[in-house]
């Protein structure tokens, strides 16, 4: 049996690349297939922290302050502590690599910039390959295409037993955002620093500060 019969026989599509590290035939299935990558985006991230750290681009001892009330959602790691926490630039690779961190991934990609991390995914070859914004932004222009003010709107929103706003709505809104169509993803340009929020008050940036590694405890 094949791939595409074995996922026909529990309802579902899917794409599929398998290949030997040190080469060989791959398994593929609808490979070539656009899709949304999910976490797989992580391993693009730690690409081009590790390379830019290599090259000196970026201070791998720098230390970053991941800030307690800005914090990306997610059900393991920096997500779920309370208080500010403070650690190394390369440090938060090991952290986004291991548990799929995702506060460490969005301060990675706040580091490294998306024209940076894109700019080395097409010179590994993958062309069509491309992220298009930081987490939080993903999760907040999600909440807003399902009628949500952000993501945290969503989070606190509890149904009322209306239709119009039943669970099975607000799924299937979110199914259909834009961010799980990847023929409608805003693609930003190769070489050009792309605004990965666009929300009011303070910057990612200067919420996710850089602290000096002689203030470090």
């Amino acid at each position: 049996m094949d791939i595409s019969q074995t996922l026909g026989r529990v309802g579902c599509s899917g794409s599929v690349c398998a290949a030997p590290v040190t080469g060989g035939s791959a398994v593929e299935h609808s490979a070539d297939d656009l899709v949304t990558p999910a976490s797989v985006l992580k391993i693009q991230v730690a690409l081009a922290a590790l390379e830019s750290i290599a090259t000196g681009r970026l201070e791998g001892s720098g230390r970053v302050l991941l800030a307690g009330n800005c914090r990306t959602p997610g059900p393991v790691g920096v997500s779920l502590m309370a208080d500010d926490v403070e650690i190394s630039v390369r440090d938060l690779v090991p952290l986004m690599m291991t548990i799929s961190d995702n506060v460490a991934t969005d301060a990675l990609i706040d580091q490294i910039g998306l024209p940076t991390i894109n700019d080395l995914t097409s010179a590994l070859g993958l062309e069509r390959t491309r992220i298009t914004s930081d987490l939080m932004t993903m999760l907040d222009d999600m909440a807003r295409e399902a009628g949500f003010a952000d993501y945290p709107a969503l989070a606190r929103f509890t149904p009322d037993g209306s239709p119009e706003m039943s669970s099975d709505v607000i799924r299937q809104r979110l199914a259909a955002t834009s961010a799980l169509d990847p023929t409608r993803a805003r693609v930003p340009p190769l070489g050009r620093r792309s605004a990965c929020c666009s929300r009011s008050g303070p910057t990612r940036r200067q919420r996710r500060r850089r602290v000096s590694s002689s203030a470090a405890s």
